[in-house]
């Protein structure tokens, strides 16, 4: 007699294949506009990047900073402080803070400049020893 076991665990497939499906599911979560969800498949799968385009498109500004904290990329530091440049970052000191904090651990000289002396130039009282220390800091 032939003895069948019902595992609750089924065998593992292969890494690439669970990636594939990873993706595909995170695609359709895309489509569906479950951003949070598609960037959570993103990242299980490996794919920082679309991940974080995901929570870009979800517009969630806390999510998006803790995610670039903690993933430590390149890519998505600029890409977390492009996006929070668009927001009212000249009356809110603490988002001007993250975009310079975020330039400036991928050390984009360039970037941080053009970023200090417009935070000097909207507010020259409220962010002068800010830029001033990130002009320091870029030309050290």
């Amino acid at each position: 007699m032939a003895r069948f076991s019902l595992s609750p665990f089924p065998p593992p497939c292969p890494q690439k294949q669970r990636e594939e499906i990873l993706k595909k599911l995170a695609h359709c979560c895309k489509d569906q506009g479950e951003y949070h969800l598609a960037c959570k498949k993103y990242t299980q799968s490996g794919d920082h990047v679309r991940a974080m385009k995901c929570l870009l498109k979800s517009s969630d500004t806390e999510k998006i900073c803790y995610y670039a904290t903690m993933t430590k990329q390149r890519e998505i530091y600029i890409l977390a402080a492009n996006f929070l440049q668009n927001l009212d970052w000249h009356n809110d000191p603490e988002i001007m803070k993250k975009i310079i904090d975020f330039y400036s651990k991928v050390r984009t000289e360039m970037i941080t400049q053009t970023v200090a002396r417009s935070c000097h130039l909207t507010s020259p009282f409220l962010f002068s020893s800010v830029a001033l220390t990130l002009c320091n800091f870029v030309f050290a």
